[in-house]
């Protein structure tokens, strides 16, 4: 954002009070509704400023003052049920060379301002996906902790520890990609993540493609996923989440194994060297960065989906010794991994065709091999 001023402002030879209010500062956006105009005021007044689709604003001014700046955006642009009018006092600041008023604003229902409770892999890789999509945007990403707060910053996040928000702060996008360990209720967890979303934009939930069965069909966002009475309590979980979720307005994304060249169920099975499941039992895979464009098509997609949940997979299962294989074959790893097992489920072969078209979707690695031949 840059800002101008149509007249300049001048302080008088003390410095401690305002000789000149500029007539006016004028900000600018990518937004053409973002246009703020500051009128010159005495400064023992109080200056209003409103914008179509302003959705949050800071102020600093040239000169030290009394004087405050009152900030409204209103919530009839906002496309939201919220109060009529949000409001921040921002004291004027001390003489520079020039006025700065970043505005974050929306174009159209909301602004792309992105929160992410779940800061791991995935919520990082959204974020940058976000940010590359979407310059001058806000992302916040939520921990529990303050420990990752320097390498988020980094990023291009802004970290925020959840117990430091105020109840009444939400956001346009919200993305819930925080995994169900550590979490007591995990359920309640998500609910709590849900009331970060103000209804403009998206809001969509990482589930698991753990919550369909395990037969060796194949499954589609059609088929339906188990129920919460017949399913053990990890799944449980997860479907009472997902329930939490739609029942706000938000969506689900199920997705299938997560794999970077260094993590994943290959890694699990070279650390163990020994695992107790068949060989032929089938895994479904996507990698960790079509996993975060997928998760980014999905909170910008604004029409209907007449399916409970998106798909996240690359359409390529393989049996576990076919990923072995691969591994073996890139010649990148040591050692290999033994499947004792005979009987026990064979596991189950996701198509996600219904999700690549609602969202014109396509993974850049088409298969856990393609990623291996790439090494």
């Amino acid at each position: 954002w840059e800002s101008r001023t149509a007249r300049g402002s001048s302080c008088n030879p003390g410095g401690d009070r305002l000789g000149e209010m500029p007539t006016a500062v004028l900000v600018r956006g990518a937004c053409p509704q973002a246009t703020v105009r500051v009128g010159g005021q005495a400064p023992s007044s109080s200056t209003r400023v409103r914008a179509a689709g302003l959705v949050r604003t800071s102020l600093a001014f040239n000169c030290s003052t009394c004087a405050r700046v009152e900030v409204a955006g209103t919530g009839a642009a906002l496309g939201s049920q919220r109060p009529a009018t949000r409001r921040r006092k921002t004291r004027l600041g001390r003489h520079m060379s020039r006025h700065v008023a970043p505005v974050v604003c929306s174009s159209g229902a909301s602004s792309n301002d992105l929160c992410i409770v779940g800061t791991g892999v995935l919520g990082r890789l959204v974020a940058s996906e976000w940010i590359n999509r979407h310059p001058g945007c806000r992302v916040v990403g939520l921990t529990k902790t303050t420990t990752s707060h320097e390498e988020l910053k980094a990023l291009g996040i802004d970290p925020q520890v959840r117990s430091d928000l105020s109840e009444s702060q939400t956001f346009p996008y919200v993305l819930y990609c925080a995994p169900p360990s550590g979490s007591e209720d995990y359920p309640a967890d998500v609910a709590d993540g849900v009331k970060l979303w103000d209804t403009n934009g998206g809001l969509l939930f990482t589930s698991s493609s753990a919550v369909l069965g395990e037969s060796g069909e194949v499954y589609t966002e059609a088929t339906p996923s188990q129920t919460i009475e017949g399913a053990n309590p990890r799944v449980a979980r997860l479907l009472l989440a997902e329930q939490n979720v739609r029942g706000a307005g938000g969506r689900v994304m199920r997705l299938a194994g997560l794999y970077l060249p260094n993590r994943g169920a290959h890694m699990f099975y070279l650390k163990k060297g020994s695992v107790a499941s068949r060989p032929d039992g089938l895994i479904n895979q996507i990698h960790y960065e079509d996993a975060a464009t997928i998760c980014v098509a999905a909170l910008k997609h604004e029409e209907n989906f007449d399916y409970e949940a998106y798909m996240g997979t690359d359409n390529s299962p393989v049996t576990r010794q076919q990923l072995m294989e691969s591994v073996a074959a890139s010649g990148k790893y040591e050692g290999g991994c033994e499947f004792t097992e005979t009987e026990g489920p064979i596991g189950r072969v996701m198509n996600n065709d219904l999700t690549r078209k609602a969202l014109a979707w396509a993974p850049k690695y088409e298969s856990f091999d393609s990623c291996m031949q790439q090494l």
